[in-house]
């Protein structure tokens, strides 16, 4: 027997896997969605086979890595994800497989600091360790240690100090998630330079500072880039601009400032802008997001002055949060032309006259919030309003 699939049952697995070392073919198993626990060892049974693919994840407590782990020299991918383990990150599980390419122990309960092995693995390409207990610093020489890298996911941790230099060894990533951590300092150059693969780049709830992004940045590649939740400073620099297949833009909760760029229409592959939380002040640019884009938040920043034609000709907008800002002049009729918004947030601003008719036009909406501001005439009667 080569594969043994036990996946999507109610089995009780003992994560020595004890019950199957007598089966010397066994090369994939999968125990993927059954009830993991924790067994005794018995040191003085080795089990003969030697894996190739071991999927544990699903729900348990695992205890402490089992003795049959030191004996595999073949594995290639592995995932304990979701099985409570006691113990740090298991650097030596990599350095004794030289093939193995996926480890994968999300929500594993793994503390202490985080150790990598000593030799470079060029096979290494996925690595989730998020949402753990592991502390200290990511170690400076991660890029030279796994050079391959594919996706590396350490979110949700309490790691510290700044982001290593050594990710732009790692040309071949695509997905760094750094998020929900305590790492302070600059995003490095050399990780936004190097990584000229990277399709999303999430670093949100950090401390990090400086200038958000560097201007010698082209990633042709990336998609999400979200820095929310951290001390970056400075305005949008023109460099995001040759993130021509950018997708979705978080810089919210940040202590940004100056004026919102008109280029930011230029990436038309835009769907999500999120620019709330800052200090962004002056007027909206004409026509400065793209017609295609869905979401734009704007909320709790200095900005004034009309609507004028900023969101003029975005038919696709579902959400429009523009509350909390200092707009002032008339709310703009061609809002009507927007059919598939849902949500329309204009409260605490300093917008006057009446609500335009052409708001009857959008049968989508869920909710609306026109408070605070210096309306006046009648409401349409085809609009309930909630404490308007």
């Amino acid at each position: 027997m080569h594969t043994l699939d036990l996946s999507w049952n109610l089995f009780q697995i003992p994560i020595s896997l004890l019950p199957f070392f007598n089966l010397s073919k066994l090369k994939h198993l999968d125990c993927y969605e059954n009830e993991i626990y924790a067994d005794i060892d018995v040191p003085t049974l080795t089990p003969k086979f030697q894996l190739r693919t071991l999927d544990f994840s699903g729900q348990g407590d695992g205890g402490v890595f089992p003795k049959f782990f030191y004996y595999q020299h073949k594995l290639e991918y592995v995932d304990m994800s979701n099985i409570k383990m006691k113990g740090e990150f298991p650097h030596w599980l990599i350095r004794n497989n030289t093939k193995l390419y996926a480890l994968y122990l999300h929500n594993s309960s793994l503390s202490g600091p985080l150790q990598l092995p000593i030799h470079s693995h060029v096979y290494f390409s996925d690595l989730d360790i998020s949402d753990n207990y592991f502390n200290g610093s990511i170690p400076t020489e991660i890029g030279v240690c796994f050079p391959s890298l594919n996706f590396l996911n350490l979110s949700g941790n309490g790691l510290t100090g700044g982001i290593p230099s050594s990710f732009g060894k790692m040309s071949q990533l695509t997905e760094l998630d750094l998020s929900n951590n305590r790492l302070s300092g600059i995003i490095p150059q050399d990780l936004i330079v190097g990584c000229n693969s990277l399709g999303h780049l999430i670093l949100s709830n950090n401390n990090l500072q400086g200038q958000i992004f560097p201007k010698q940045a082209t990633c042709k590649e990336l998609i999400r880039l979200l820095l929310d939740g951290n001390q970056f400073t400075g305005s949008i620099p023109y460099s995001i601009s040759n993130c021509t297949m950018l997708k979705m833009l978080d810089v919210s909760y940040n202590r940004l400032f100056g004026s919102i760029p008109g280029w930011i229409g230029n990436i038309t592959s835009l769907n999500i802008l999120d620019l709330s939380e800052n200090s962004f002040f002056g007027n909206l640019p004409s026509s400065f997001v793209p017609p295609w884009i869905s979401e734009v938040y704007l909320s709790k920043n200095r900005l004034q002055g009309p609507l004028t034609n900023a969101f003029y000709g975005c038919s696709e907008l579902k959400i429009l949060d523009l509350s909390h800002n200092d707009f002032t002049k008339r709310i703009p009729e061609w809002i009507g032309n927007f059919s598939r918004l849902t949500y329309l947030l204009l409260g605490y601003n300093r917008l006057e006259g009446e609500i335009p008719i052409q708001l009857c036009n959008l049968i989508q909406l869920s909710l609306v919030d026109f408070s605070n501001n210096n309306l006046s005439g009648p409401v349409p009667p085809c609009i309930s309003f909630v404490g308007f």
